[in-house]
């Protein structure tokens, strides 16, 4: 039986069309008094799962989830995490490329931890299907470079509120961590336009990694895209990119940071996103449980 969360009205059909294969339950959310993002709740759920055979799917770090992990992770209880994509990011919209949105789905996380070779069979089938050079560039990896600047990518206020840490306090000891070694120029960069909410950053990540030595994240995918980039990174065990990176207790290699072999674990992203029709027909479901 899977237990499907409901936390924005745009993303329900992904829950659904996963659950398809399967006995499922559907719980819609309810507004209730505090700060935006994090005044959701389940009017229908008390708080508990039954002895049964139970899976839970939601999706994203806000509107309540957090209470879901928990209470998974303390009664054993297998869940599925639903977000953005690693790869090919379109806004949830139908990527050009490919003719349908794109979907990241973990498995009892809420980050990429399978590092697998068994990934690549299904990266060699899915960007078989791809011709759009553009699309094909943004997932070859590039040789890794030297720079000058080092650019540090904070948490956003969700993550923080996620980890329980704060934004500022996080980034102030990052940077006293770094300048014990390094005389470097430092960069910080954030996801919103005001540090907080509301516009995000019209500046292309790009644009901050040229020319970049290293950057230090927390669990930002932007750390993905520098290190298909060819740029080292250093974040926490949290990340996407831990696998391929040095951690935040690290920092004293910052002269010296981690060019790893980036293959298996660049497969690894894509095994664990999936296309819409993919989640539609179960194979997201099968794939995800070993199949």
């Amino acid at each position: 039986m899977l237990y499907l969360f409901n936390t924005k009205r745009g993303t329900r059909k992904y829950l659904e069309e996963f659950a398809k294969g399967n006995d499922n339950k559907f719980f819609d959310f309810a507004e209730t008094n505090g700060p935006k993002f994090y005044n959701q709740h389940w009017p229908m759920w008390n708080g508990k799962f039954p002895d049964e055979d139970v899976e839970v799917c939601f999706q994203g770090i806000i509107r309540g989830t957090k209470r879901l992990q928990t209470a998974c992770e303390e009664n054993d209880i297998p869940y599925y995490y639903f977000d953005q994509p690693y790869l090919f990011y379109n806004e949830y919209q139908p990527h050009p490329a490919f003719g349908q949105p794109w979907y990241r789905i973990i498995k009892n996380n809420v980050q990429m931890i399978d590092v697998h070779i068994r990934h690549k069979e299904r990266f060699d089938y899915v960007m078989g299907m791809c011709t759009d050079k553009d699309t094909i560039n943004q997932v070859t990896l590039k040789d890794w470079k030297t720079g000058d600047h080092i650019l540090i990518i904070p948490p956003s206020e969700h993550t923080a509120n996620w980890y329980d840490m704060k934004v500022d306090g996080w980034v102030d000891g990052i940077i006293n961590e770094i300048q014990k070694y390094t005389d470097r120029p430092i960069k910080v960069r954030y996801k919103y336009a005001n540090k907080r909410f509301g516009k995000r950053n019209t500046t292309p990540l790009e644009e901050d990694l040229k020319n970049c030595h290293a950057m230090v994240s927390w669990h930002s995918m932007a750390a993905c895209e520098a290190v298909i980039a060819g740029v080292p990174s250093f974040t926490s065990e949290h990340s996407p990119a831990n696998m391929v990176s040095y951690g935040l207790n690290d920092l004293d290699k910052i002269e010296q940071p981690l060019k790893s072999n980036r293959k298996v674990w660049l497969w690894s992203l894509l095994g664990n996103q999936f296309m819409l029709s993919e989640i539609t027909t179960d194979y997201a479901y099968k794939y995800l449980n070993g199949g």
